[in-house]
């Protein structure tokens, strides 16, 4: 297996419809105490930023990997009834 790296940061839609996720971000970008030029400050508090949302993110939603994984076996059996369903008919 290949080590390509940390995993990107992947922004989901889904956040954004809940209540609470704008004043979290708020609030730990706040809480963020980062020190030194403009570029700086703002890139590190991305980075703490980033960790914040990911724990947030399992905490709201789970697993969303592993539930898409269940979501797409259950597609792949009901397929398969249909198929089976068709031929008969």
């Amino acid at each position: 297996m290949f080590d390509w790296g940390p995993r990107p940061f992947r922004f989901l839609n889904c956040w954004l419809e809940d209540r609470d996720f704008k004043t979290f971000v708020e609030e730990k970008w706040r809480d963020f105490n980062v020190i030194g030029r403009g570029a700086f400050v703002l890139k590190e508090k991305l980075k703490l930023l980033q960790k914040e949302i990911r724990a947030w993110n399992k905490n709201q939603f789970g697993d969303l990997n592993a539930k898409m994984k269940i979501l797409q076996e259950k597609m792949r059996y009901l397929e398969l009834i249909c198929e089976e369903r068709r031929k008969r008919s």
